[in-house]
């Protein structure tokens, strides 16, 4: 099956600082190369302007469009670019199947439905107006509201042309059917993976260089501190430190005001540690060497950093936004309300203190990571792709 892709952002294979999108989009495109499959990417050149327009890695083929000119990249020159990008790409290569991740690809769906009657899917893991709703709502600027709002509408325009809608989660696909009204049999819930684990595991296991760890280690991973509710790892974090002295809280992503000068007030600069857009093995060693993983999101299509923490045997605590289905409260984890700071602080210091229910949600996290692996996933979306085009041949013999 020959596959072709568009994304709004930089080469998705820029796994370090790539968005959570753009790092499954390559999972998923590189398992599928594995399972027979011919993959394209269109992207946008204007996120990485050292980008090449034509490249290929591990098998996916990539085509970079859109400006490469401007440090800020612009939906305009990507859009007017996709669609030509799109018809010389099926004519070259008879793609059977276009799919569109994230809400900021999707301007061109219905243009691009007048040239092709071939699937088009859109791949999602949350529905614009609940993030608007829930979370920017009271934090963003009046630029990023207007630009979600945007996102809203053209995301409902997208649903009427597409195919089939791919969700990771049934939350996110009770959140369609909400807000957009979308037919429920044209949306299948296909969960992700993680292989952090598998790949670098063994080489962390073994080299006794890496464990650095001298005191108790959180770890929060993302890019969005807002919508992940940061602010509120902050406060609880100042709960702990009154009955726990010797607590760290790594941190990734972009250091982002006001959340640094949010940790100074609180008096939390030395137990912070900022530690940036890091590379998958720096990763995978801050989840080897952390003691618990806390996500407290305000939104979640599904985390993949949960997943890839609970393979590294970390119990987890969560809201039920973020950990659902994943997460059973008081089996791999905790789960907690977003904003609820006082709770979120105990939880944190139960699992520091109580070695016993520390070591039983170790290996409930453990088994349960087992079950959700990008081979399944690609799997499963490949099933869903070849049904569509089955279905597509048919109406197209109809004719």
């Amino acid at each position: 099956m020959n596959v072709c892709s568009i994304l709004y952002g930089d080469r998705p294979d820029n796994v370090k600082g790539g968005s959570g999108t753009g790092i499954t989009l390559w999972k998923l495109s590189t398992e599928l190369v594995n399972q027979g499959c011919s993959v394209y990417i269109v992207h946008n050149r204007g996120h990485g302007p050292n980008s090449p327009k034509e490249s290929e890695v591990n098998g996916v083929h990539f085509y970079g469009v859109g400006t490469s000119f401007f440090s800020i990249p612009s939906r305009l020159p990507f859009s007017l670019s996709t669609l030509n990008m799109l018809k010389k790409i099926d004519k070259r290569f008879n793609i059977d199947v276009f799919a569109f991740h994230g809400a900021c690809s999707t301007p061109n769906v219905p243009s691009f439905r007048r040239y092709t009657s071939k699937p088009l899917v859109y791949h999602e893991y949350g529905a614009t107006p609940l993030l608007l709703k829930n979370v920017y709502l009271r934090v963003s600027p009046p630029k990023t509201l207007i630009r979600l709002t945007l996102d809203s509408a053209l995301e409902y325009l997208a649903l009427k042309y597409v195919d089939k809608l791919i969700v990771a989660s049934p939350l996110t696909k009770r959140e369609f059917q909400k807000y957009y009204s979308y037919p429920e049999e044209r949306i299948d819930v296909v969960p992700l993976g993680q292989d952090l684990f598998e790949r670098h595991a063994h080489k962390l296991l073994t080299d006794k260089k890496n464990i650095i760890q001298r005191e108790k280690q959180l770890l929060f991973v993302g890019n969005d501190w807002h919508r992940k509710g940061v602010k509120y790892l902050f406060l609880a974090l100042k709960e702990v430190l009154k009955e726990v002295s010797d607590v760290t809280l790594n941190i990734t992503g972009p250091p982002q005001e006001p959340f640094i000068s949010m940790a100074e007030k609180l008096n939390l600069k030395n137990h912070i540690k900022y530690i940036g857009n890091v590379n998958e093995e720096t990763l995978a060693r801050f989840y080897n060497e952390c003691d618990v993983f806390v996500l407290p999101s305000f939104h979640e299509g599904f985390s993949n950093t949960i997943i890839e923490a609970m393979a590294f045997g970390k119990p987890v605590i969560t809201t039920p936004i973020a950990g659902y289905p994943v997460i059973e409260n008081r089996k791999e984890g905790f789960l907690v309300s977003p904003g609820d700071f006082k709770t979120l602080a105990s939880f944190i210091i139960k699992l520091l203190d109580d070695k016993v229910i520390y070591q039983e949600m170790s290996k409930n996290a453990t088994e349960k990571a087992k079950k959700y692996t990008w081979k399944e996933s690609a799997k499963k979306i490949l099933e869903v792709y070849n049904n569509l085009v089955i279905l597509s041949e048919k109406g197209n013999s109809a004719k």
